[in-house]
């Protein structure tokens, strides 16, 4: 093996060990507190007193087990009250309640996080990506959030771009992103939310965001509602645009269960695409949901996946009833509702996680470089 095959090895070693262990250097530990899940039936007459109000939120993934919350990826919520302000809440990873890394805003606040940012500035728009992304932003009646395991956008010359916002380069490419937004004022108010596995745009988005040449999303959910008692919302499991057409396959026409009806007690695991729900104001979907062991009371491990829901309300008895939404503990739909706890601090670009975890990822990338290095030397003897 050459000398310089051998430093590589270990430069490359040494860079994944740095993006394992950094972020993570400077966190302080918070305890363990478990998981927050603050899903609740949420009625109109118990909203917040006077004038309008919106909430939504969108998730990837969301995994509890025994009544514990154990993982959650890429959960964004939003929150806009014309009596009570606005907040916004991205979560990108949260193990067993604790956030890894997400962005919060409350009342004029703008809050993001991620790696390889900077690559779209030092480009001048021609190379961005966001990596482990979270945006958060609230004020003025509205609020807004992102999350991204991966978004890149080639071939564009916009510097200023923020992760997750439309591409008009060559290639767009997101992988398990969430985005949820929230507005109100003294007119009414209005939520949205969306979640994806894979969507990709090949040509550019136009103005409008929409896909300029050749669009595919691999599953995918959204939902939207207003005041005005206006909701719509729908899951696929594949979508294709083109010419600004879409032929979705699996969508929510297409609801299995598996086995049917999921019997109590008859079943290990329950398995249910395409879920949804709609009332005036309201509207939840789901992509996916599992339950593992169904029993009378609860099931002993259950998740959803690409999952979301909108709620909005002009503040009058009614309007939004018998509905799951984000809620606070006092039942209003507008209030901001993180599943996981969030750590002290956001400037870091990865928050709440101890040290120990990282270098444990970290040891394990220098062990995977040395060990593929050795192998290297063995095959050149």
């Amino acid at each position: 093996m050459s000398p310089r095959t051998r430093t590589a090895g270990v430069v490359l070693s040494a860079l994944m060990a740095v993006v394992m262990i950094s972020p993570a250097a400077l966190a302080d530990p918070i305890p363990d507190l478990g998981g927050v899940n603050l899903t609740k039936d949420v009625d109109g007459s118990s909203g917040s007193s006077g004038g309008s109000s919106a909430a939504s939120y969108a998730q990837v993934l969301n995994l509890d087990v025994g009544g514990n919350d154990v993982l959650d990826v890429g959960h964004s919520s939003a929150s806009s009250s014309s009596s009570d302000g606005d907040g916004a809440d991205s979560t990108v990873i949260g193990i067993a309640g604790q956030e890894i890394a997400g962005a919060h805003a409350e009342d004029g606040e703008t809050d993001e996080t991620g790696l390889l940012l900077e690559l779209c500035g030092m480009t001048d728009g021609f190379v961005c990506l966001g990596l482990i992304y979270a945006y958060a932003t609230a004020g003025g009646g509205s609020a807004s959030s992102d999350s991204a395991v991966l978004d890149a956008c080639i071939g564009g010359d916009d510097a200023e771009r923020r992760s997750t916002e439309s591409c008009a380069g060559l290639l767009w490419l997101s992988i398990l992103d969430s985005h949820a937004d929230a507005s109100s004022d003294d007119e009414g108010a209005a939520a949205s939310e969306s979640s994806n596995g894979v969507a990709a745009c090949v040509g550019g988005h136009d103005d409008e965001g929409a896909c300029s040449g050749l669009g595919v999303r691999a599953l995918h959910s959204e939902s939207s509602a207003s005041s005005k008692g206006e909701s719509e919302g729908g899951s696929y499991l594949l979508g294709i645009e083109q010419g600004g057409d879409e032929t979705t396959i699996g969508s929510e026409e297409v609801h299995v269960d598996v086995p049917p009806g999921c019997p109590e007690g008859a079943s290990v695991v329950c398995l249910a695409l395409n879920q949804g729900s709609s009332e005036a104001g309201s509207n939840q979907q789901t992509l996916a949901g599992v339950e593992i062991l169904p029993g009378e009371d609860d099931a002993a491990g259950q998740g959803q996946a690409f999952d979301g829901s909108t709620s909005a309300s002009s503040g009058e008895p009614g309007e939004v009833s018998d509905k799951d939404v984000k809620a606070n503990d006092e039942g209003d739909p507008a209030a901001r509702a993180p599943r996981v706890k969030a750590a002290p601090g956001g400037a870091l670009p990865f928050t709440g996680a101890g040290l120990a975890v990282f270098l444990m990822l970290g040891l394990a990338a220098v062990a995977l470089g040395g060990t593929a290095i050795v192998a290297a030397e063995r095959r050149a003897r």
